[in-house]
């Protein structure tokens, strides 16, 4: 659902998908307060590092809590654009 780059320091760079539970969780972690169509639409550095933490922590990547995790870790995420799907055709000129 959501791929999320993590540098730990002092540490190779890792990958990590944050699936519906993780998102869930974080929902629910947030009281209501937002949701993941509005996380989509204006991630913020806090919910991001927080779904982060919650996917690392589920899948044994992280077994430290929420403050370690946000002092010992770098976390990117580049959204994803669309890519022109390579088995349509060019789109006609008109010529």
């Amino acid at each position: 659902m959501l791929t999320l780059q993590i540098t730990p320091d002092g540490a190779q760079p890792y990958s990590v998908t944050a699936t519906a539970r993780d998102i869930l969780s974080w929902e629910k972690s947030t009281k209501g307060s937002k949701t993941f169509i509005e996380l989509m639409a204006s991630p913020t550095m806090v919910d991001l590092y927080r779904i982060a933490h919650l996917a690392c922590w589920r899948q044994g990547l992280f077994t430290g809590n929420q403050r370690e995790f946000e002092d010992s870790c770098e976390v990117t995420f580049e959204e994803e654009t669309e890519e022109p799907d390579p088995t349509e055709p060019e789109p006609s000129t008109g010529r």
